[in-house]
C-alpha cells in the first residue's frame, strides 16, 4: 500500500532565498566519472588531481558511488578553468566531467581534447579545410593553424579543440580524397592522452585486457609502439571527400 500523500500543510516549501542559494551552489558543482582502466588510490583525487587543477579556492570532494565524485567549487572561475584545461586523468584513467543537475542524470560519454592534425598537404593548409578535418574527429570548438618553429624544429600542423565521443574508437588518421582521385592521409595526435587501448581505441581498458586483441593471438612481446603502428583496425580511420 503506497504511503499517503502529504497535505499542503504538512509539506515543506523551501523559501525563495534557500532555492536561490541552492541554485548558486549547483552552478559551482561538477560531477566526475573515472573511466576505470587501472587501479588508483583515492588520495590521487584529493591530492594529485586538485593540485594539478591549481584552484584559487579550496575544492570540496564528495564520493557518490564507485568511480564517481562530486566536486564543489567556491568560485565559478576555478570551475571554468578545470573544464577549459582538460582532459584530466587519475593515474592514467580518463576523468569525465559534467555539470551538476538536480535530476542527477549524466551521460559521461564525451569530453574535450586538443587534437593535432599532421601531414596536411600544403595546398589544403587553411582554416576551411582544417575545420572540416576537425569535424571528422568530433565537434570542433576551436581550430588553429600552427606553423613556425618549436624546440628548434620547423612545424606545420592543425591544432583543434574538439568534443569527442569516448564510446567510439579513437581515430588515428583521416583519408582526404580529391576530385582528381588522388588521396592523402593526415595523422591525428591527441594531447594529454590518458590510458586507452591502442588496438581497439576505447578508454575502458588497456590493450592487454582487450578481447579483440587477444582473439588475434598476437604475441604480447610486441612493444606498445609496435602495436600502435601495426594493430590498428580499419574502424579507426575515416574518409573525407573534398569537392
Amino acid at each position: 500500500m503506497p504511503p499517503p500523500e502529504d497535505d499542503d500543510e504538512d509539506a515543506l516549501s523551501l523559501q525563495e532565498q534557500t532555492e536561490e542559494r541552492l541554485c548558486n551552489t549547483d552552478n559551482h558543482r561538477l560531477v566526475g566519472q573515472i573511466m576505470f582502466c587501472k587501479p588508483y588510490r583515492c588520495q590521487a583525487i584529493s591530492e594529485a588531481l586538485v593540485q594539478a587543477w591549481n584552484p584559487r579556492f579550496p575544492v570540496v570532494i564528495t564520493p557518490m558511488q564507485e568511480n564517481r565524485y562530486c566536486f564543489q567549487f567556491q568560485h565559478k572561475l576555478d570551475l571554468l578553468n578545470v573544464l577549459d584545461e582538460g582532459p584530466w586523468a587519475v593515474r592514467g584513467n580518463l576523468l569525465l566531467l559534467e555539470h551538476w543537475n538536480e535530476n542527477q542524470e549524466w551521460g559521461f560519454q564525451s569530453t574535450d581534447f586538443w587534437v593535432q592534425i599532421h601531414e596536411v598537404p600544403l595546398e589544403l593548409f587553411n582554416l576551411e579545410v582544417a575545420s572540416q578535418l576537425a569535424a571528422k574527429v568530433g565537434q570542433p570548438k576551436q581550430v588553429i593553424l600552427v606553423q613556425g618553429f618549436q624546440f628548434g624544429a620547423k612545424v606545420r600542423y592543425v591544432r583543434a579543440r574538439v568534443h569527442i565521443s569516448i564510446v567510439k574508437p579513437l581515430r588515428q588518421s583521416i583519408t582526404v580524397k580529391r576530385r582528381s582521385k588522388n588521396s592523402s592521409t593526415v595523422l591525428l595526435r591527441y594531447e594529454r592522452l590518458p590510458s586507452f587501448c591502442y588496438f581497439c581505441g576505447l578508454f575502458d581498458h588497456e590493450v592487454k585486457r582487450c578481447v579483440l586483441f587477444s582473439m588475434l593471438n598476437i604475441s604480447t612481446a610486441w612493444s606498445m609502439d609496435a602495436q600502435r603502428r601495426q594493430a590498428v583496425p580499419p574502424s579507426l580511420t575515416s574518409d573525407m571527400v573534398l569537392h
